[in-house]
């Protein structure tokens, strides 16, 4: 008999009339509560921190951002770029300062 009382609830009403098992429930649902505000925190800050990487990168900083080089050439076009770049030379033409 003694067991049958400890596994069953308790319907009797504490001091302030609330049951114990809305207690408990009560308290879960405050950590349940506690544990959402604080990962609500850390998402807030982890936004907040990608958006500055976001503004550094778009305002040509190099956090962690892809850095465009420029072209790497290969010798033929080496060769071709110089064989335009004497001719233009020769011409006196402007047209060939861009392959400088």
């Amino acid at each position: 008999m003694d067991e049958e009382k400890k596994n069953k609830p308790s319907t009797q009403n504490n001091d302030n009339g609330i049951q114990p098992e809305a207690n408990s429930f009560i308290e879960q649902t405050d950590k349940r509560i506690e544990r959402l505000e604080t990962a609500n925190k850390k998402t807030e800050e982890l936004i907040n921190k990608q958006e500055e990487i976001y503004m550094k990168q778009k305002l040509g900083g190099t956090t962690d951002g892809p850095v465009e080089s420029k072209p790497k050439f290969t010798d033929e076009e080496k060769a071709s770029r110089a064989r335009i770049k004497a001719v233009a030379d020769v011409n006196n033409s402007a047209w060939g300062k861009k392959y400088e």
